[in-house]
């Protein structure tokens, strides 16, 4: 008897172990996003590009920031995670194409190209991966190991912003220096 329930709960933590590391994979892939990246550089994006008040930029990607939050709210419960993920997804590559596009023209960068890339980026990032990772790893995980496994995905996910953070500048100094010069 004692060997059948071992065998069962060998089962059970074998099955929460793949749920932990599918949660995890999820964080690293939000993370891959650039989605923090992506704001704590906007302000140096936007005078790059050119945008002559890079500070009313910023006021204004943080209430397209609040209004992606809001409309994902309200959206989670009518279509669920999924499509949410999708679109956010396909909006933020649209928008990092934006972004590459407004900085390398050969005409110069352009102010406005830039400033919708962002806001779009910002508003796709909100309704998908900023909020939608937790709603997904909350529901993949049982109760018994929600917290444990959450904390697991929180701290995956801080340790990859970290490092993305980290060698984003680093990246940035390179491509500028391999560039050829104009």
């Amino acid at each position: 008897m004692r060997t059948l329930q071992k065998m069962r709960r060998r089962r059970m933590v074998t099955a929460v172990i793949k749920r932990v590391k599918r949660v995890k994979r999820g964080a690293v892939a939000q993370a891959a996003t650039g989605g923090s990246t992506v704001l704590y550089y906007s302000r140096e994006v936007l005078e790059i590009a050119g945008v002559a008040h890079a500070l009313w930029g910023e006021v204004l990607i943080g209430s397209v920031k609040l209004a992606g939050v809001l409309l994902a709210l309200l959206l989670v419960s009518r279509t669920g995670a999924k499509p949410l993920l999708v679109v956010g997804v396909a909006g933020q590559i649209a928008s990092h194409l934006m972004l590459a596009a407004s900085l390398g023209l050969a005409s110069g960068p352009s102010p406005r190209l830039a400033m919708w890339g962002l806001l779009l980026y910002v508003l796709c990032w909100d309704l998908g991966w900023a909020g939608m990772m937790l709603v997904v790893a909350a529901a993949v995980l049982p109760a018994s190991v929600r917290g444990v496994g959450l904390g697991a995905c929180w701290s995956c996910l801080w340790l990859c912003i970290f490092t993305i953070s980290q060698s984003f500048g680093w990246a940035v100094d390179t491509c500028a220096a391999a560039s050829p010069p104009s």
